[in-house]
């Protein structure tokens, strides 16, 4: 409770889940918790690496405080291993896919019909593409947060420096922003 609230709101999450993959060591004293009993909660939580890292992160978090309360006199977190991030498969937009984009958006302005293709939200990723948001950020940007004079957005949710980042309006997608 003491640490917990100095973190964000996604770290907290974080950290309560994966108390859940922890809470069977709860019957012993902390002090007698060892590496292996806490490798154990990140080996064999059956979970990917996003929820074996929050685990390790936890025990980090409590062998400090511990350690902090002289409860430990070594951090056994230390030694604790988890699954790494994968190599992310992800690949951005070529200009050649963003050019076409673009092509359909202004046809779709001009009311060419393309039968069962979706063509209404076009202009929201368009929005997307230029701005580098999430979609979660977009959605819950409010109109506040759009500065039409100095061209600007204000959003970002995921980490402290991603929070409320002002990011420029690219003038291409301007008219869609006013819009």
């Amino acid at each position: 409770d003491k640490k917990l609230l100095r973190l964000g709101k996604s770290n907290q999450a974080s950290l309560k889940s994966a108390y859940n993959h922890i809470k069977k060591l709860s019957s012993m004293k902390y002090k007698e918790i060892r590496s292996y009993h806490m490798q154990d909660t990140i080996d064999y939580c059956g979970k990917g690496y996003s929820t074996q890292g929050a685990i390790k992160n936890l025990w980090g978090h409590l062998d400090s405080f511990a350690l902090e309360l002289d409860v430990i006199t070594r951090m056994y977190s230390t030694l604790l291993t988890s699954d790494p991030i994968p190599q992310t498969t992800r690949n951005r937009f070529s200009d050649d896919e963003i050019k076409w984009i673009w092509k359909v958006y202004d046809e779709s302005q001009a009311g060419k019909d393309f039968g069962d293709v979706p063509v209404g939200l076009i202009d929201t990723v368009l929005i997307f593409l230029y701005s580098g948001f999430r979609i979660s950020e977009l959605l819950d940007m409010k109109t506040a947060d759009v500065d039409l004079n100095q061209m600007t957005f204000k959003g970002g949710t995921k980490t402290k420096a991603g929070k409320n980042r002002i990011v420029p309006i690219h003038s291409k997608i301007l008219p869609l922003v006013k819009a």
